[in-house]
């Protein structure tokens, strides 16, 4: 009796590890399902903004699912150790950037948020019934100038995990100060995806 009472403490003690685990793991942050290993992200379709000015931007995770991050890189969590802070260093600034993560009752993403010494933005997240983003919407500003974008994402292709490889984007900007013109634009998007075996 007592032995079949420890075995289903140890049962119960692991079933709620790997519940936190998946809970606490990074691969949310990035829109990814399954255990992947690295993303890569081109034509600077990141969805954060380090490594800094980099066109094609790579993040590794371990096991657990947790993003390795460089050195000039702090990964900021909460008590359940799921990321709620990305902050990179710029040396050019000589100043800490971040950006914020925000996450409905699911554990989804469902806001971004950024600020620096010259502006700053929120970013929200809209899902669809598949629970793929199909909009986002932008408030920002950069140098007194107010900004707002709308993006809507057309799914293209996705791999076997059910994880998107290619999207296209369609922007519209608008300047709710004025002086500048609305701007539209379109572009491809693509991602490479390793898995853990």
């Amino acid at each position: 009796m007592k032995t079949g009472i420890i075995k289903l403490v140890v049962v119960l003690l692991m079933a709620t590890l790997a519940s936190a685990t998946m809970i606490a793991a990074d691969w949310n942050a990035f829109d990814l399902k399954g255990r992947v290993k690295s993303v890569t992200y081109y034509n600077r379709s990141s969805p954060y903004m380090w490594p800094y000015n980099e066109e094609v931007r790579k993040y590794s995770f371990n096991a657990a699912g947790y993003v390795i991050a460089p050195k000039d890189v702090r990964v900021i969590r909460n008590n359940s150790g799921v990321a709620i802070d990305f902050q990179y260093y710029l040396l050019d600034w000589d100043h800490w950037f971040d950006q914020s993560l925000s996450y409905n009752s699911n554990g989804r993403l469902v806001g971004v948020e950024s600020r620096g010494v010259d502006g700053g933005y929120s970013k929200g997240l809209h899902y669809d019934e598949n629970g793929r983003v199909y909009m986002e919407t932008v408030n920002g500003s950069t140098e007194g100038d107010d900004y707002k974008i709308v993006i809507y994402f057309k799914y293209v292709s996705f791999d076997v995990k059910g994880n998107w490889i290619k999207r296209v984007k369609k922007s519209t900007t608008s300047y709710p100060g004025g002086g500048y013109p609305t701007e539209t634009s379109t572009s491809t998007e693509t991602r490479q995806i390793v898995y853990y075996q």
